[in-house]
């Protein structure tokens, strides 16, 4: 039996360091696979700020509401390279992320979702910050194959 999907996965920091990427690639490709899995809990946080929630243009006015504004776009370049060197070689990338993983500034731009100093998961507004980021991850990268999200056992 032939499985579709037969995927390596790679974990935290070696996955931003493009010869541990190349190296994948090369053994994806050696044995047949089909996908990489890029592995970190909050991997769409290093790709994506959803514009949506921050405005890109705040820096003119005050402060950055999206900080860390270069590194983020070193990534997005950095990302689409791998992409593309997967995609050279027929080689599908999926993401794995956790749930619910924000960046701190979230919670400066919506006060409500903090109760009591204690983060409520259940506010309504984060389905909206998911699906933005989500949406605006999928729209910066079409060829991304998909997200897998990592599950845990109660």
């Amino acid at each position: 039996m032939k499985l579709d999907f037969r995927g390596l996965e790679l974990h935290g920091g070696r996955m931003w360091q493009r010869h541990n990427v190349v190296a994948a690639l090369d053994f994806i490709e050696a044995h047949g696979m089909t996908a990489m899995v890029l592995h970190e809990s909050d991997i769409i946080h290093h790709l994506v700020f959803p514009r949506a929630w921050f405005d890109p243009y705040a820096q003119w006015k005050y402060p950055p509401s999206r900080r860390g504004e270069n590194a983020l776009q070193n990534n997005l370049v950095y990302f689409d390279h791998i992409l593309g060197l997967a995609e050279a070689r027929g080689i599908e990338v999926w993401l794995e992320v956790g749930e619910l993983a924000f960046p701190g500034k979230v919670l400066e731009a919506r006060p409500k979702l903090n109760k009591n100093s204690i983060v409520c998961p259940s506010e309504p507004a984060w389905q909206d910050f998911t699906t933005a980021k989500t949406a605006e991850l999928v729209e910066e990268f079409p060829s991304l194959a998909g997200i897998i999200r990592e599950m845990h056992a109660p």
